[in-house]
């Protein structure tokens, strides 16, 4: 079963990403901070994150993903719209992508499935 680990500070956010994933036959896995050993984020198939998290910026927990070799595909949600910000990350992690936390309900399904796919397509071992 594909696990999808959620980090969001927000408790409403990370409710609704978890009760949309499970509702779709995903299991997911909630931390609301991104401070911690790393190992503590090990054992997932994709990552679901807000751009804006107090415990460490989204573009150096990234940088430790990759340091470490973990290459998922990762949803980045963002409520307020940075779009220099959001190009930046896009433009140094391919497996990433944005999804503005108002479209939600509408499009985390399909960026789930399309996030899955590339990473398949890519490298099945991983």
């Amino acid at each position: 079963m594909t696990t999808i680990l959620i980090l969001e500070e927000d408790p409403d956010v990370a409710e609704t990403v978890r009760i949309i994933a499970e509702s779709k036959g995903f299991k997911t896995k909630n931390r609301y901070s991104l401070s911690g050993p790393l190992n503590q984020f090990k054992g997932f198939d994709l990552l679901v994150m807000d751009i804006l998290n107090v415990s460490m910026s989204c573009e150096d927990f990234l940088a430790k993903l990759n340091k470490q070799g973990i290459k998922k595909p990762i949803i980045i949600l963002s409520g307020i719209g940075l779009p220099d910000r959001e190009e930046t990350i896009i433009s140094k992690y391919a497996n990433a992508t944005i999804l503005q936390k108002t479209m939600i309900y509408e499009k985390l399904t399909n960026e789930i499935k399309q996030r899955l796919k590339i990473l398949k397509d890519l490298s099945p071992e991983n």
